[in-house]
Formats: structure tokens, sequence, C-alpha cells
């Protein structure tokens, strides 16, 4: 079993000094160990946090049927096949400085949201089932589970598997790499700390997604915006030369106020393209509209996070922002 704390003492960019981050890797360490070795530290690794333990036997392993757990994770832990990409994620997870590109954002996330914790955070091997998902430990507090082999880059491996599993696909493989990770980490934050809108108008559904934007730039302040989006320079570079056209194309039969679901799936959701835009529209183009509102508010109104994230209505926030594409 081995369990990693680390400890960064150095400012960031907005002054708060890190805080330490739980690393917790027992479950990648067993993996592969002869099997007395695996008999021996099975109990311990567990009963780590029990509610962990449950969620991998359940969603990760299919143990619905209340099989006997010690016999389902030590074939989970003796699987060749499992330790071999185990051994390959440990060599490209060296070059994550967690202090530095993880410890600062969840630092800056407590301190903008003190009633936030920083979650410990559990690495181990998913089947390539799920990158980064949040649950609460035994404690109830929050906690994050890391896929490590979502994380790889091996693109070649990815587009192999999107043969038979739709959450691989060109547009999105690119993006499963460490320069990512501390990324997706935040954006899975920021997608529990959001509320969801309870309508289907698109205008609260760019909103909402231009907070998270927001908040995660605010987080991680010298995130590079392709990092952030999720876009290649190129996709950059168009998004940013074509706002006025975005916000011209989300006025048109007045497509903001629409209440749609395919207009949710098409346009705010990852998607290779912004269906009924050029074809060089990236997918959630107009997620980007919706930061330039966030800042537009933030700006006018000097307003901290915490109260941004507390205005609910979208329709107020477009007014109050007073948004003029560029």
């Amino acid at each position: 079993m081995s369990l990693l704390i680390t400890q960064c003492r150095a400012k960031n960019e907005v002054g708060i000094i890190p805080l330490p981050v739980k690393i917790e890797d027992a479950f990648l360490h067993l993996l592969g160990q002869p099997r007395p070795v695996i008999q021996s530290q099975l109990d311990s690794v567990l009963n780590l946090d029990r509610r962990f333990t449950k969620l991998v036997s359940e969603y990760i392993l299919g143990n619905q049927d209340s099989l006997d757990e010690k016999t389902v994770f030590e074939a989970y832990f003796t699987d060749t096949a499992r330790s071999r990409l185990r051994d390959s994620c440990v060599r490209i997870f060296r070059k994550v400085d967690w202090d530095q590109e993880v410890g600062i954002p969840l630092s800056n996330y407590h301190h903008q949201f003190p009633e936030r914790n920083i979650p410990a955070i559990y690495l181990l091997i998913t089947d390539f089932n799920y990158g980064i998902f949040i649950f609460q430990d035994v404690e109830g507090r929050d906690a994050i589970g890391i896929g490590v082999e979502m994380f790889t880059g091996n693109t070649d491996l990815y587009d192999h598997l999107a043969l038979n599993n739709p959450n691989f696909s060109a547009y999105l493989n690119r993006t499963f790499n460490v320069d990512h990770l501390a990324s997706k980490i935040i954006q899975a934050l920021m997608n529990d700390l959001v509320p969801e809108p309870t309508s289907t108008r698109l205008l609260d559904h760019i909103v909402s997604e231009g907070k998270k934007l927001y908040f995660s730039r605010l987080l991680m302040p010298g995130i590079p915006d392709t990092i952030l989006h999720e876009y290649t320079p190129a996709q950059w570079k168009w998004v940013t030369e074509n706002e006025r056209e975005i916000w011209r194309f989300l006025l048109t039969d007045k497509l903001l106020y629409q209440s749609r679901g395919k207009d949710i799936v098409n346009l705010v959701q990852a998607t290779p393209h912004s269906q009924g835009m050029p074809p060089e529209a990236p997918g959630r183009a107009v997620n980007y509209i919706g930061l330039k509102i966030i800042e537009s508010l933030a700006q006018k109104e000097n307003l901290p996070a915490k109260e941004i994230l507390n205005i609910q209505n979208a329709e107020d926030i477009l007014r109050r922002s007073r948004y003029k594409p560029r």
C-alpha cells in the first residue's frame, strides 16, 4: 500500500498558499504483486475507503450480484493485462507535478468556494470505463477517482477502442493525456458545482457553461486557452475571430431563447462540429459566448465567483452583463 501526500509551499499566481493534496495510489500499487502479497494486503486496501471500494466493485468490475468481494478483487489485482497497463501509466504519470498542476487549482477552488473541501485523489485502472469521477468518501467529503489509463496520450489505442465504444472519438481522444489532466479535474468539479439548468432553453445552458469556463480559468490562471476549451490552435483561432458571427447565429430566429433539447446536444455538448454553423466551427463554440457573457458581468459589476455562482437567472445575467461581441 502506498500513500503519497504532496505539499507545495510556493504561492500561486493569485497569492494563495497551496494546501496539501492527498494522492491515494494503493489500487495501482497492489496490481501485479505476487498473489501472497495481494492476499496479505487486500483487506487494508479495500478498507481504505469503503465507499470507493463499493464504487469500484459495482461500477467498474460489474459486481452487482454481491459476489464474494475478496474473490472479485483478487481477480482484479492479479490480472496480467491490467498490470502491464498499470506499468505504462505509472511511467507517464511520473511527469505530473501534483503540487503545481493540481494542488494550486484545488487550493484556489477551496479559497473561492470555502464550503467545498480539497478532494483526495484516488488513482486506479478502470478498464477504460471512467476518466474522472467524483464521489463522497466515508466521511461525506468529496473525493476524485482517476482512471489513469484514460490519460496516456495513446491516441492509436483510443482510436481503436472507438470502433466499439462511442465514448472514444477522434475529437475527444486528442485530449486524453496528462496535459489535460488538471483541466479535466477542475472541469469535473465545475460540473458538480454549477447547477444543471432546469429548462431546455439554450440561453440557460450557454450561461451555465460560461460559468464553468470562467471559474476554471479563475482557478487555473495560466491555463492555455486550447487546453481549457479543448480546441486545436486552428479551432481556437476560428472561435475568437468569429465571435460576432457566433452571436449573430444565436440571435437568428431567436435561437438563443428556443427550448429544444437537440440544440443543447448539437451546440453546447461535446461534438466534432457545431451544427448549423460553418464547417470550420468546432463543437461547443457557443460556450465561448457564455464565457464572454460571464466575463463581462464580472468586470462590469466587480463580482466575486461565489456571487456569480448564486445568480441563477440567465436572462438577468445577460442583461446585467451588457455583453457586446467583438
